[in-house]
């Protein structure tokens, strides 16, 4: 947000931290935009005092009227140095307002802090600018949005595209719009041009748009107001036309630039994968591709006809690379529509149509221009098993434009050479030679004067031709590039095959023989180029400063372009399989001339097509048709695999499979040692998917970041191979696969395993290993296994039972740990025992829930003690309530008053019913009042209804007979339903059915009476008035129905002279209701009577007032009294309800006079009321438990009430701990030394099984081996016997492989490979694994990976879902930045689709510092991760360093001085001896920032060679690397700088563009988690911007919210994540009192103590700061409590844990409970001991670091010692032999010529010229700058003597006491003292050890005079010391001193 909207004041450290959307609209809140999208807040420490942690929170927001209503947050509990984010509520504007305001407004939205008190802690005042529902908010405000405002459903929108369907019918096209459906580009295009056609023939206004519109928006014309006003803006005619297109099911595009908009669509159903693409490049490109139209929407507005031709063609100039600057964005409807954003939904009214009144000429139809054709992938195509296998198969085998094999553009990253005699070049390669590079500008005949460009050799004359044939033969090849460009690419392809190798496992480096020219239609003008031979070569050089060379790759044969030949085929019906297999060869290698003449011969008849003899060395990719290859020859086997046949049929259904996985906790009780093989550390988490490895079951293993899924990997594979099983390891990564098989080789099972990762599988290396794994049969004996893993299971089995044991919940709910924290804690102050039997069984209480309510009840009492002996018992009788407050008590008092105001409120309206009614006598109570309240029920019932009925005498029997006569009416109205035939009430009594009876009767008896007597009957029926009856049964239910009617009469007669009966249209539901209605009169009336001692007395008035005066009721008096009565009735009730509700109980049988008495003495003794409610129920209840002691402690004074509770927990645990220890062997025997033997035992015999399994998986595979050299072996083994025996010329691997078969699977069981190895080396009948393991399967997509998953049995899928998707980065011409390109999806997500079963690893163990994955662990993996803690205190290992940088946006894509930043702090680290010892990695947002950091790092390199040994691969360091976010999943690194390049592109901007290139794609937040979880120690991001730059208004990406997040991470700290409180000095946080009362012991023996140290699941239950170093921890101390007992098993407990703790830093100390109980002083001494010896060990190991005088030490490289390096003269760099690569080009001086005589002189006048420049240093310095000088780290005793003799003949020295001599480089410049120079006075930061014993003086004299009081501290500062040693300080006060006695030995002025 902006500040200048915020208004927010801090109060008591309290942050409010609230992201409010600056700008809304109608079509924000219809596309579900929040206005509120984060509220957090921030509790920050005070440095000056502890603060208390804020209880019962609130955060309003104020209402606006009309617009919102206020809203409430609570917050229960915010601690110190914690942040929270609360929970969003939707807030909604009316859409009324939304829809009717016309111009902008603003509101101010005001949140306000309150705390628990009301008082106000802080505030936060914001603006929210509203739009007008037809404004677009322009770049600056919600850009997204103009696609709400494309509206393909309106009238005028419709109406305009069936003017299209016209169009197209006449012009001969079809009626058709049917979007992609035709699929091809030809449609679509004919369709834009006819909406074209149709637009300008309505003949619309053009009109400008507002100045600066695309900043800041504009009100729109939508398709209606056009229709209506016919004029347009250039906005609102692209929205008009976006609108027809989308309505026309094309996907349309706005282009806006500064000034001006216009308009465009898709010829393929395709969409960016960015929503707004800021970068014209790329729209460029797809324009250019003919992918996308756009076209200039104004000039349908022009008077004179415009084409459609000519608008595209306008709108590709405004795209023009000259225009950049004035391009703003491209929005993408399609893309909008993905993302949920919709139409704006408004009410459109239908308006007449009107079109131009003006005659206009037809405009025809365009001609189509040539068009490529829809690819299959383009094509909308359903998807089925058959289409699903094809579309995997197209992308294998990629036959597009993008493919760099069919397309090779001549802007490639490539070196073009010309070279006359390309054949004997070839010849030479494949003879093993190198070839240099030479610039043609670098020709003795280049001629710069006739071209302005490189010169082109190719068409020079012969004397060019003889120069470049002679430098062949000098193995130099002629580039036709300048030198620069030549050097540029030439480093950048080495980068590329170096890392395309690293990453995708294939060799893509190639030098391309020859091209085929190629053109999609003859009459294009645009033709491709596609390479025809492809020579494999790598590139080398020594260091950055060497030049680079070329060469064949040995081990791989040239080869034709297979990707080509299968183009040619399948598009062109061109054949040249003849090169599929092998190419034609020569004497030397490969026949060029012939295989260009057949390619000539084959497009010879090809209109477009011819070869080109060009020779190019370029980057080209075979890995993808490789793959495919392997596919398409296996498409018969892949189904034989469940899974891979459930990807093909039902890819989206879960996955049918029975699956079984052993849960965490079950380990060590399911899981037998003895059948599992891990050789490798593992924790459980681990160890499940081990386990489950085993079984015959697919699923996904989620690896998060440094979870130790490689180690988890190895483990995998040994423990199958150990069951005999073959495993298939798959990745896609070189690093991957290598650091599982180190993993593998360290446990000596490598020979088991074959690597083949492409090209690295040579013959022989293979041939090689094969013969080790055949020879390698040493094995365990089983016995010793056995032995092992027994005592293995014993030690396990011990610490699990003690553990269970201490921390098994007794039937009380308590474990013994939970006693004996208690009583540790509070041993001392424990007063009252609980006087129970020392047997659990025979206690009074049972079970969790009675030891509750035995301390609710201990509560109860000693609330109630304060004041028992003066309460007046019976005064307080009626007072019930067992609970006391003084808001009770008040309320209760207020309650009486009102009572008994109400009481008399009812004495008036009470006496006049009374009396009316003779109820004068009635005695007074509540149920009496209540039956009087029937009085009001009678007058209000007899004002509406005549109740005499109910009243009168026989009321009862009234009552019941009107009930009968509903229901008899009920029935009577059913048969009249039923019968019809016209039959009524009125004439069914008419009916003569005795008579039909007879005459029905007569009728059966024959056909000739049946027709006389129904004749007969119809007769008389009509003269009734009934239709005719068919059927004479009827008869009988008219009789019914008369009986019905006699009975219903009868009845009747009970009735009369009531109103009741209305006739026979009076329902039966009436009667029921007056049936109801008289029974409630008669309970009414009887209740009144039964008040009375005579019934008359009561009767009589009632019958008078309800009865005979009824008309008159409602102005009677009674009814007026009785209304006031009931209302005070209700009043007097509700005051008695809320009485009893208080606990004040009044009888209903009460006199009220009474009642009123006792409340009146309740309210006098107010005071006794909390007495009476608490104590008398609570002591008898608690003495119903034994528990009389507690009450009377109590009375006689021993304990306060406050502490009861206290003190009955304390007792009853001392009560139980012994009961419970007593009960476990385990707990009665236990002893801490014992223990801890057991815990080292396990360890070692865990680590010892560890080893050994290794060796029993050798003996285990050696079983099923066959022996080398036996006869009976195989047939198959003779093959290898033979290849073995071989020097050379072996036989392909595929080969080897075919002939071996499954035997291979004997030697090896284990195959390592990429999934392209998979498919070059396996042949297609390969499937013998049971096991196919898929490491980084998130960036593997599903058509990668079938080939090999097909292979196998079962598959686990090793990935993470939230880290890389896949990405076309490594396919052919594939680019990570291109925003054209979308992520795929991958393997991982196909399988979590599938439902396969998830397992997650669990524990974190990369960083060394929690903070480096807290921010993921908290935004991606739901803080689920357990991480530990660092030893180290500081805050955060995660920095920002802010740059001043600008993005140069478009073609450069990179931010220079951001880059140069970043290689200045990795040159600074690498010059720094202590930082120089960590490993860097730079991670880049896109590839353009990654290639200029690398350019900048080689100049670096060549200007500071002590740094090149950094960039060199080693043993034991890993080099410097600068990757991409497509690049780096995987790697890790110790520092990672992350340069986020993209920022502000001018100087000073306050604004900058959202678009962060890959961040912006779906998924990009994948990216930034891969990015920022590669450091194990230290995380600096590089920006050119902070958080608040990022305005999330203007970017829908999920990602780039994130990047905003952790941005704020970097900068302020791991209070920036919500829900993280981090350890904070000085809060205590306990896990339990035991670890609190060993805090407060530690404490008093004066060990500074931090409780709880760790931000995530596990924590140190103690960390002990170091006395003298505040940084650190000395010691963490880890009790046997949750921490402990919270491990699923024994090895995390025991084992894993503490190496990870150690690893980083921790010294482990334990204290056991159980020993802390039976002697608590010995438990705290042991640990007070064991920390005192850590400490002791510590301070001596510091004080060697510190105190070394003799420095026989590694320093830095100085920088003099840089500069003084001589290089050597000759062309060293010629030699074609490698050198070390820890060596660069310059060459240090020998230091075997240091001693020689004859180099005296030399060695001389090195000395001078050091002393030239730094006069006043000590003989060592000197000593130690010659030694670098020649290439050495240390100097020595011998050198520095041998150094004085050479230096005494000139230099100036001067001896002083205990210091090394000082030299200057004359006698004349010796001086007593120098004046302080500064640390970094010679351009690097000196030790403070190396100053001379004069600059010491010279320090210690500035220091006094800058800081009189305090020089000491000056001192320390000035020589940037942090730590302060005794030795140190004393050092420093002794040269004071001496500089002081030196001044004053001066003689005065």
């Amino acid at each position: 947000m902006n500040d200048v909207n915020v208004d927010s004041k801090t109060i008591k450290n309290i942050h409010l931290e609230i992201d409010v959307t600056p700008t809304f609209s109608l079509a924000a809140q219809q596309n579900a935009y929040p206005i509120l999208k984060s509220i957090r807040i921030i509790y920050s420490k005070s440095e000056d005092c502890e603060l208390e942690p804020l209880q019962s929170l609130k955060l309003e927001l104020k209402g606006i009227h009309d617009w919102l209503e206020p809203e409430e947050w609570h917050i229960d509990r915010l601690e110190s140095g914690q942040s929270i984010n609360l929970q969003l509520k939707e807030l909604r504007f009316p859409f009324d307002k939304l829809f009717s305001i016309t111009e902008e407004i603003k509101h101010e939205l005001s949140f306000e802090l309150f705390s628990a008190e009301g008082e106000l802690l802080n505030d936060f005042n914001t603006t929210v600018s509203v739009l007008p529902a037809n404004y677009w908010g322009g770049e600056e405000r919600q850009p997204s949005l103009l696609a709400a405002f494309v509206k393909p459903n309106g009238v005028y929108v419709e109406s305009l595209v069936r003017k299209v369907a016209l169009t197209l019918e006449k012009a001969g096209h079809g009626r058709a719009v049917d979007g992609y459906q035709s699929n091809t580009r030809e449609k679509p295009y004919l369709m834009l041009a006819a909406l074209w056609n149709v637009l300008f023939q309505e003949k619309l206004a053009y009109v400008s748009p507002p100045k600066g519109f695309a900043k800041r928006g504009q009100r729109v014309r939508l398709a209606a107001d056009i229709s209506h006003s016919r004029m347009a803006a250039c906005l609102d005619s692209s929205l008009l036309f976006a609108s027809c297109i989308e309505a026309m099911a094309l996907n349309p595009v706005i282009a806006i630039t500064k000034e001006h908009a216009f308009a465009g669509a898709w010829l393929i159903d395709e969409k960016l994968p960015i929503l707004t693409n800021d970068d014209p490049q790329d729209v460029r490109k797809r324009v250019d591709n003919r992918d996308l139209v756009l076209f200039e929407t104004t000039l349908v507005t022009n008077d004179s006809p415009v084409t459609f031709e000519q608008a595209r063609d306008h709108a590709r100039t405004l795209l023009a690379e000259e225009l950049e600057s004035k391009f703003v964005m491209v929005i993408d409807i399609a893309q909008a529509r993905a993302q949920s954003i919709k139409p704006l939904s408004t009410v459109e009214e239908k308006k007449v149509e009107k079109t131009s009144d003006e005659e206009t000429a037809d405009l025809e139809l365009p001609v189509i221009p040539p068009l490529p054709p829809v690819r299959k992938d383009e094509q909308v195509i359903e998807d089925t098993p058959e289409t699903r296998i094809d579309t995997w198969s197209r992308k294998l085998l990629d036959l597009t434009k993008k493919n760099r094999l069919l397309n090779f553009n001549d802007r490639a990253v490539a070196i073009k050479l010309y070279c006359p005699d390309i054949a004997t070049m070839e010849d030479m390669l494949a003879d093993g030679t190198k070839f240099k590079f030479q610039s043609a500008q670098e020709s003795p005949y280049f001629d710069p004067s006739r071209d302005s460009e490189v010169f082109r050799l190719q068409t020079g004359s012969d004397v060019h031709r003889e120069f470049a044939l002679n430098q062949i033969k000098n193995k130099v090849l002629i580039a036709n590039q300048p030198i620069k460009k030549l050097e540029k690419n030439s480093v950048e392809l080495f980068r590329k095959a170096k890392n395309d190798l690293e990453e995708g496992g294939s060799n893509t480096l190639f030098l391309a023989l020859g091209f085929l020219k190629w053109k999609e239609n003859p009459e294009d003008a645009k033709s491709y180029k596609a390479p025809l031979l492809l020579v494999p070569v790598k590139l080398t050089r020594r260091s950055a400063k060497a030049p680079v060379y070329v060469e064949q790759l040995q081990e791989e044969e040239p080869t034709f372009n297979l990707t080509l030949i299968e183009f040619l085929q399948s598009e062109h019906d061109i054949n040249l399989s003849e090169f599929k297999n092998e190419l034609p060869e020569d004497e030397s290698g490969v026949d060029v001339d012939y295989v260009w003449q057949q390619v000539r011969d084959a497009v010879k008849e090809q209109a477009g097509f011819e070869l080109v003899e060009e020779l190019v060395l370029g980057s080209f990719s075979f890995a993808k048709y490789l793959m495919w290859k392997d596919l398409s020859d296996r498409l018969d086997d892949l189904k034989e695999n469940p899974f891979v046949k459930h990807l093909v049929d039902n890819p989206r259904d879960p996955y049918p499979q029975a699956s079984t996985f052993i849960e965490r906790d079950e380990i060590d009780q399911k899981l037998d040692p003895a059948t599992v093989y891990t050789p490798l550390n593992c924790d459980s988490s681990q160890l499940v998917a081990v386990d489950a490895s085993a079984r015959s079951q697919d699923f996904v293993l989620e690896g998060p970041p440094g979870t130790g899924k490689s180690e988890t990997i190895a483990n995998i594979i040994a423990h199958n191979i150990g069951l005999g099983r073959k495993v298939l390891f798959v990745a896609e990564k070189m690093a991957a696969l290598n650091v599982v098989y180190r993993r593998l080789e360290k446990a000596g099972l490598d020979h088991l395993c074959l690597e083949l990762h492409s090209n690295k599988a040579n013959k022989r290396a293979v041939l090689d290993q094969l013969n080790k794994a055949w020879q390698k049969r040493k094995g365990l004996n089983p016995k010793e296994w056995e032995t092992n893993v027994a005592e293995l299971r014993k030690r396990k089995d011990q610490l699990n039972s003690y553990v269970r044991a201490l921390h098994a919940k007794s039937k009380f709910g308590l474990t013994a740990r939970d006693a004996i924290s208690a009583i540790a804690l509070n041993r001392d102050s424990l007063i009252v025992t609980v006087n129970w039997q020392p047997d659990i069984d025979a206690a009074p209480i049972s079970s969790e829930k009675d030891l509750n309510k035995a301390r609710e009840l201990i509560e109860q009492l000693a609330l109630a003690f304060s004041d028992v002996k003066e309460l007046n018992i019976q005064a307080f009788a009626p007072v019930m309530a067992t609970e006391w407050s003084n808001v009770w008590q008040s309320r209760l008092l207020g309650a009486i008053d009102r009572w008994q105001k109400g009481k008399r409120e009812i004495e008036k309206p009470l006496s006049v019913l009374l009396s009316n009614f003779s109820l004068e006598k009635t005695s007074i109570t509540l149920n009496n009042l209540k039956l009087i309240e029937g009085l009001h029920d009678l007058a209000v019932t007899a004002s509406k209804h005549d109740i005499s009925y109910a009243i009168d005498s026989g009321a009862k029997g009234r009552i019941e007979v009107i009930r009968e006569i509903a229901k008899l009416k009920v029935e009577f109205d059913a048969a009249i339903d039923e019968i019809s035939h016209g039959l009524t009430s009125e004439n069914v009594s008419k009916v003569p059915v005795e008579n039909w009876r007879k005459l029905a009767e007569d009728a059966n008896t024959g056909w000739f009476k049946s027709f006389f007597r129904r004749r007969k009957i119809n007769s008389e029926a009509r003269a009734i008035g009934l239709s005719k009856l068919d059927n004479l049964s009827i008869i009988e239910k008219i009789g019914k129905c008369q009986q019905l009617q006699l009975d219903i009469e009868a009845k009747l007669r009970d009735i009369e002279g009531y109103s009741i009966w209305l006739g026979w249209n009076t329902q039966p539901e009436c009667l029921e209701k007056m049936a109801e209605l008289g029974d409630k009169v008669r309970v009414w009336v009887s209740a009144l009577v039964n008040l009375s001692d005579d019934p008359t007395e009561v009767l009589i008035p009632l019958k008078k007032w309800f009865i005979e005066g009824r008309e008159f009721i409602e102005e009677s008096k009674v009814y007026s009294t009785s209304e006031a009565y009931k209302e005070t009735l209700r009043k007097l009730v509700t005051d008695t309800s809320e009485l009893h509700d208080m606990g004040l109980d009044i009888a209903s049988d009460s006199e009220l006079s009474g009642v009123d008495q006792s409340l009146s003495e309740i309210c006098s003794q107010a005071s006794k009321l909390k007495s009476w409610c608490e104590w008398q129920s609570a002591k008898s209840k608690v003495a119903g438990l034994n528990l009389e002691s507690f009450s009377q402690a109590l009375e006689a004074g021993r304990v306060s009430h406050e502490d009861l509770a206290e003190q009955f927990r304390v007792a009853f645990c001392q009560w139980l701990a012994p009961l419970l220890i007593d009960a476990k062997d385990e707990l009665r025997q236990f002893k801490a030394s014992s223990h801890e033997q057991t815990i080292e035992a396990f360890k070692e015999v865990d680590e010892r099984v560890a080893k050994i399994t290794s060796e029993y998986i050798v003996a285990l595979v050696s079983d099923s081996k066959p022996v080398q050299g036996e006869n009976d072996n195989p047939k198959q083994f003779g093959v290898l016997s033979k290849e073995l025996q071989k020097k050379t010329r072996h036989i392909p691997i595929r080969s080897l492989i075919d002939q071996l078969g499954h035997s291979l699977l004997d030697l090896c069981p284990c195959l390592m490979m990429s999934p392209l190895s998979v498919a070059q080396f396996l042949p297609s009948d390969f499937r013998g694994f049971d096991l196919v393991v898929f490491d980084e399967a998130s960036q593997m997509t599903t058509w990668d990976s079938v080939g090999a998953i097909a292979r196998g049995k079962n598959v686990i899928i090793v990935g993470d879902p939230k880290q890389m998707p896949p990405t076309n980065f490594f396919s052919a011409g594939g680019n990570s930045d291109d925003p054209d390109e979308e992520d795929l999806e991958s393997i991982l997500d196909q399988a979590l689709a599938a439902r396969l079963p998830l397992k997650r690893l669990m524990g974190h163990y990369r960083s060394r510092h929690e903070t480096l994955i807290a921010f993921s662990n908290s935004k991606y993996y739901e803080n689920s991760l357990v991480t530990y803690p660092s030893s180290e205190t500081k805050e955060s290992a995660v920095s920002l360093h802010r740059v001043d940088g600008i993005y140069a946006k478009g073609a450069g894509r990179n931010n220079p001085i951001e880059a140069k930043a970043v290689v200045d702090e990795i040159v600074r680290r690498l010059l720094d001896k202590n930082e120089s010892k960590k490993s860097i990695g730079v991670v880049t947002l896109n590839t353009d920032q990654q290639r200029t950091i690398e350019d900048l790092l080689d100049d670096a390199r060549r200007q500071n060679s002590a740094i090149e040994k950094h960039f060199q691969d080693g043993p034991d360091k890993e080099p410097v690397f600068v990757k991409n976010l497509e690049s780096v999943q995987g790697d890790e690194r110790d520092v990672i700088m992350l340069s986020l390049a993209y920022g502000p592109t001018e100087l000073g901007a306050k604004t900058m563009s959202m678009n962060f290139g890959p961040l912006n794609k779906s998924g990009g937040e994948r990216r930034l988690n891969v990015a920022i979880t590669r450091a194990t120690t230290e995380i600096v991001v590089f920006s050119s911007f902070d958080s608040s730059m990022i305005d999330l208004s203007r970017t829908n990406s999920v990602a780039v919210e994130h990047l905003k997040h952790f941005l704020e991470f970097a900068e302020k700290g791991p209070i920036a994540l919500s829900e993280i409180a981090s350890a904070d000095h000085g809060v205590d946080q306990f896990d339990s009192d035991f670890e609190e009362a060993v805090a407060q012991e530690l404490r008093a023996k004066g060990w500074k103590i931090q409780t709880q140290v760790g931000v995530s699941k596990f924590r140190v239950d103690l960390g002990v700061l170091h006395p003298d170093k505040p940084g650190k921890y000395i010691a963490g101390v880890e009790c046997d409590g949750a921490t402990y007992h919270g491990s699923p098993a024994a090895r995390d407990r025991d084992r894993v844990r503490q190496i990870i703790l150690e690893s980083l830093g921790w010294n482990i100390v334990r204290l056991w409970s159980t020993d802390y109980f039976v002697d608590p002083e010995s438990a705290i001494e042991k640990v007070d001991s064991k920390l005192r010896e850590i400490l002791e060990t510590e301070m001596k190991q510091g004080s060697v670091i510190e105190q070394e005088s003799e420095p026989e030490t590694e320093t830095e490289t100085s920088t003099l010692a840089q500069l003084a390096t001589l290089t050597s003269e000759s062309e060293s760099h010629e030699s074609e032999e490698f050198v070390d690569g820890n060596r660069s080009e310059e060459q240090v001086l020998n230091p075997s010529d240091y001693f020689k005589p004859e180099y005296s002189d030399r060695l001389r006048q090195l000395a001078r010229e050091v002393l030239r420049e730094r006069p006043g240093i000590t003989l060592h310095s000197l000593a130690l700058e010659l030694a670098n000088l020649h290439g050495l780290a240390k100097t020595s005793k011998k050198q520095t003597d041998y150094l004085r003799t050479l230096v005494e003949h000139f230099a100036g020295i001067k001896e002083n006491d205990g210091y090394s001599p000082t030299l200057w480089s004359s006698p004349e410049e010796v001086a007593n003292i120098i004046e302080w120079r500064g640390l970094d006075a010679f351009g690097y930061e000196r030790s403070w050890k190396e100053l001379a014993y004069e600059e010491a003086l010279g320090l210690a004299k500035f220091a006094q005079a800058k800081s009189p009081a305090s020089p000491v501290d000056v001192m320390f500062d000035e020589l940037n010391i942090k730590r302060r040693h005794e030795a140190t300080i004393s050092k420093f006060n002794e040269w004071i001193e001496r500089e002081k006695e030196l001044a004053s030995s001066k003689p005065a002025i």
